[in-house]
């Protein structure tokens, strides 16, 4: 290399020029311009992260404040249900026992007491005792137990305050399987105010922690029922009844009130939640509503640790994604740098690149966004590990949520019909065990107003980025109207039967009485066709539930049969005897019937040489494969339009991912139908 080449090289000329006191100071403010902007970018991720991270704080803080208000909300006017039901049972009792004088005991007043029982499934017994709280009359057996309440706080406290309402629970009784029972109890008083007995009902309380359960708050909720008293009568999950009081949350009794109008007006007249500690000193948020009745506060407690790690993990991919961010900035200051040093031009080279490739990536995600939203779909992605899910406003105004929320995919699956759930899980996993990754399912939803939802779910299962867990992608399509149109099929198709029926009745009748008696041969050959053609339209119509009449060549043969005549059978079907196609009965039977009717007309049915193939199997990916193909007929011609019968080959009678295909060959028509998921 000569002296002029070297000079002439960029690596030469930066090793030079780096040696000169400008471009040495020239560096020296790219470096601390590179630096600062480096860090004003993290500072500002870390800001916008901060945000996101505090929004999503604050969405499930009020989403837990909401579902838990709401519910000690309804909990609390289900015990004044519970406690109303046991005061009207009181009431009932009074009369039973008179209204002053002695108590009536006798046989007809344990029956009337058990009657009441038999009309409330939440009332467990009833004890009456007298004014020195001995066991007089109960439900549980007759004549009474010696059983004596003198000592309880049941009978002592409505002995000393004769308006006052004992609402506690059995911890110790006779009876064993009351031991988990809601016990009140009321005073009788004569008429001069003096003490006639009192009259002890017994709650089942399982109805409030099954309201519970079914609710499933999550993050380790637990159920508290503090009685009018300041007692704790039950916790969900259960705990040993003779630790409720000391496991009561602490503090609880100096909670200020929070009845209905607090709750309703949204005053901040009652500061919710409270932090407190439950056993293991764990931090707990509690939420409660008083009763507006009988004073009853229902305490809802969420576990704070478990509302942290659900809120990490909804938070971990937006991290993520920041962090990704702030090395694809650095990246790119990196780039820049180097692009000064290497000269303007190839820095306005890779600006210009990036614009090309940004106007590019815009233009794709609108066509993509366009083509969404022209197929009423949606995208999502579930990370199977975190049970994380990433949505999207189409998504969001799919399920019937607000665009701008981010439900939680409990929240998703909360829509769907009962049921639903179970049915998806089971075929999910039965398909991922076969080696599929491709699942589709249609699933019922039921919106919280009563509105009926049909989605189509398409979703694919794999690998997450980072390879370490699993994800499932896929779309969601509103296929509402779909279930809609068949069901309206479902109406004509009954309506329909019923009319050929009665139209098919008409003419044997008419035949029987008009045809010529010197005629029979050919009266009887002429009902039998009709008979066979009303076997074929009754079958066509069934819902298959027999199983032997079930069967495909079974089907096939009825269908068929109105079209042979004595002699001639211009059908042949080929295929295993045992395949069964209960769910596609009506509408296999109506396409055949079409094929046969357009047959008879224009294909293979309408000459004496004509046949008709029938073939079907079981391909590998356990769909049924069915080949109706005609022969020796005249030529046939695609119709210019179509008609009724070829609408309900095509569009109507198999919904996807079933399909229906039909070929007009000169030589014979062929129709191809292919049922999904068959096998069976």
């Amino acid at each position: 290399m000569t002296a002029a080449e070297a000079s002439e090289d960029p690596e030469n000329r930066l090793e030079a020029g780096s040696k000169s006191g400008y471009f040495s100071s020239q560096l020296t403010r790219d470096q601390r311009v590179v630096v600062a902007i480096g860090l004003s970018v993290w500072i500002a991720i870390g800001a916008l992260l901060t945000l996101i991270a505090r929004d999503d704080w604050k969405a499930l803080m009020a989403s837990v404040h909401s579902t838990s208000t709401t519910v000690s909300g309804l909990l609390a006017e289900q015990s004044d249900g519970l406690l109303v039901t046991a005061d009207l049972v009181r009431k009932q009792a009074q009369r039973v026992l008179g209204t002053s004088g002695p108590l009536n005991v006798d046989r007809a007043a344990y029956d009337d007491l058990r009657s009441l029982i038999d009309i409330s499934p939440t009332i467990a017994s009833i004890w009456v005792g007298d004014a020195e709280g001995q066991a007089v009359l109960t439900t549980r057996e007759f004549p009474a137990p010696d059983l004596s309440g003198a000592s309880r706080d049941y009978y002592l406290t409505v002995r000393d305050d004769p308006d006052r309402l004992y609402v506690g629970n059995l911890l110790v009784n006779q009876y064993a399987a009351e031991a988990l029972l809601i016990n009140t109890s009321r005073r009788l008083s004569n008429p001069d105010g003096s003490m006639r007995g009192f009259v002890q009902v017994s709650l089942d309380p399982a109805s409030i922690g099954q309201t519970f359960q079914q609710v499933d708050l999550g993050f380790d909720a637990s159920l508290w029922w503090i009685g009018p008293d300041g007692r704790a009568l039950i916790r969900e999950p259960a705990i040993p009844a003779d630790e409720l009081d000391e496991r009561t949350p602490p503090g609880s009794e100096s909670w200020p009130q929070n009845g209905p109008e607090a709750r309703a007006d949204g005053t901040t007249r009652v500061q919710t939640p409270i932090m407190g500690m439950s056993e293991g000193n764990r931090k707990r948020l509690y939420f409660w509503s008083d009763s507006p009745l009988y004073g009853s506060r229902m305490i809802v407690g969420v576990s704070y640790d478990a509302m942290v790690a659900r809120w990490t993990a909804s938070i971990a991919w937006t991290v993520a994604f920041g962090v990704a961010i702030g090395l694809a900035s650095m990246v790119i200051l990196s780039l820049l740098y180097r692009a000064r040093q290497k000269g303007l031009a190839y820095a306005a080279l890779l600006e210009s690149d990036v614009a090309t490739r940004t106007v590019e990536l815009a233009e794709s995600e609108a066509r993509l966004k366009l083509a969404i939203e022209a197929g009423q779909l949606a995208v999502w992605e579930v990370d199977v590990e975190t049970d994380t899910v990433i949505g999207s406003p189409e998504l969001n105004r799919l399920y019937g949520f607000p665009e701008d929320s981010t439900p939680n995919l409990d929240e998703f699956r909360s829509r769907y019909a009962p049921g639903e759930l179970v049915r998806v899980r089971e075929e999910s996993s039965k398909r991922i065990a076969q080696g599929d990754t491709n699942l589709e399912s249609e699933i019922r939803h039921i919106w919280p107003n009563g509105t009926e939802k049909w989605l189509l779910m398409r979703a694919q299962v794999g690998r997450n980025s980072t390879n370490t867990g699993t994800r499932v992608v896929g779309v969601v399509a509103d296929i509402t109207r779909v279930k809609q149109q068949e069901a309206r099929i479902a109406t004509v198709a009954s309506e329909l039967r019923h009319r050929l029926m009665n139209t098919i009745t008409v003419i044997s009748a008419l035949a029987r009485l008009s045809w010529p008696k010197n005629s029979s041969d050919e009266k009887d050959e002429f009902l039998t066709r009709l008979r066979a053609i009303g076997k074929a339209i009754d079958l066509m119509f069934s819902a298959g539930s027999d199983p032997e009449r079930a069967t495909l060549r079974h089907l096939l043969s009825e269908i068929t049969d109105p079209y042979k005549s004595a002699g001639h059978n211009p059908f042949n079907f080929e295929g295993p005897d045992d395949v069964t196609v209960t769910e596609h009965m009506r509408p296999l039977a109506m396409a055949f019937h079409e094929l046969c009717t357009n047959a008879l007309k224009y294909g293979a049915l309408s000459v004496i040489e004509g046949e008709v193939s029938v073939r079907w199997s079981y391909k590998a990916d356990s769909s049924l494969h069915i080949v109706w193909q005609e022969m020796h007929g005249p030529v046939v011609s695609a119709p210019e339009r179509s008609g009724l019968g070829s609408s309900l080959l095509k569009d109507l009678l198999f919904s996807r991912p079933n399909s229906v295909s039909i070929e007009y060959r000169p030589d014979g028509v062929i129709c191809t139908i292919e049922i999904r998921n068959a096998s069976g």
